[in-house]
């Protein structure tokens, strides 16, 4: 069992907090999506679980067993985790499967079996070609596909990724995901993802854990938190959602333009934000939403569109090719839904 849990993780820099009472769990075999901005405590969260560094406070459990906590800090070599960075760190003067072969030094292994070892991971992931070139020969997808061969190596249950193809392009990135997709189903690591964006991670990821400024801010199963996020944050990060203030009425509803929002959580008379996200509209004929574009662009695959809809301006995203002027009805797809601040 591989399967890593994190309990009110405490981390501080001088007087600086990276992470405040943060919790998440990845499942065996799972990914766990790890979300947010720019010091949001992401790299601290993964270098915490990997051993590089000390939590002030909290306990990191790798299949059970306590690794960081209660006076125990298992070192990085012993833990079972390999760390894959943002930018590849190979050596310049060895070959690509040299660099692979780095990572077993160390183990009682004859040369002939690590420089064997190293070429099957190096093969896995189409690199057999190119095992015996240098770095500098070398694009930058081929450079991360040798990192990711030298974590790999080593079969570890715990795969640590930091933002790993974010200096990628979007062609290079989705042959990744496919080799990780594949990793996954044939040799079940864990894996816990960092990233800035998350559109290349969904397809695999199991979990979710949203950060802002050191602490959880969202988290649960990603599809459940991408179609129905709970806070204002979320709704913004995960799904540029529309935000629309309102009044929750004597009936339990807010209404909205989108029309009556239900509001369990919420008393009569409170004020409450309700979320909806701009792919939750489809163009109907009979849809009883009537917008007018106000701005329209065309993003590949569908039109990001600036629609006036009942006196407030919505973004929305739409496949029907639409021009400013354009009046078109609405049907919503999925549901608006309130928010709660952060």
């Amino acid at each position: 069992m591989a399967n890593v849990a994190c309990d009110n993780l405490m981390k501080r820099y001088g007087d600086v907090p990276a992470l405040t009472d943060v919790s998440c769990r990845a499942d065996d075999r799972g990914v766990l999506l790890i979300l947010g901005p720019s010091g949001a405590g992401k790299t601290t969260l993964l270098r915490l679980v990997a051993g590089l560094d000390r939590p002030d406070a909290g306990t990191i459990r790798i299949g059970g067993a306590v690794v960081t906590g209660s006076g125990r800090h298992v070192p990085p070599h012993l833990r079972g985790v390999a760390f894959v960075f943002q930018r590849p760190t190979l050596w310049p003067h060895l070959r690509a499967v040299d660099n692979v072969m780095l990572a077993l030094v160390g183990r009682r292994l004859r040369r002939r079996e690590r420089r064997r070892r190293a070429a099957a991971a190096l093969d896995r992931l189409g690199m057999t070609r190119r095992a015996r070139a240098f770095p500098g020969s070398l694009s930058g997808g081929e450079l991360q596909r040798v990192s990711l061969a030298r974590a790999l190596v080593t079969d570890p249950g715990v795969l640590l990724l930091d933002e790993p193809f974010a200096s990628l392009d979007v062609e290079l990135r989705a042959d990744l995901v496919r080799h990780l997709a594949a990793l996954k189903a044939d040799r079940g690591v864990t894996m816990l993802w960092v990233s800035h964006r998350y559109e290349e991670a969904l397809a695999l990821a199991d979990g979710l854990v949203l950060l802002r400024e050191g602490r959880v801010v969202e988290s649960g199963p990603v599809q459940d938190l991408m179609a129905r996020p709970t806070t204002v944050f979320g709704a913004r990060f995960l799904t540029d959602a529309n935000l629309l203030e309102a009044v929750v009425g004597p009936d339990g509803r807010a209404e909205t333009v989108l029309g009556a929002v239900p509001c369990p959580d919420h008393r009569p008379g409170d004020a409450v934000v309700v979320a909806v996200s701009p792919d939750a509209f489809l163009v109907d004929g009979e849809g009883d939403l009537h917008a007018t574009i106000e701005h329209a662009e065309f993003r590949g695959r569908s039109f990001a569109c600036t629609a006036r809809l009942g006196g407030a301006t919505l973004r929305i995203h739409l496949k029907d090719r639409l021009a400013a002027g354009d009046e078109v009805s609405l049907r919503l797809i999925t549901p608006p839904v309130p928010v709660r601040e952060e």
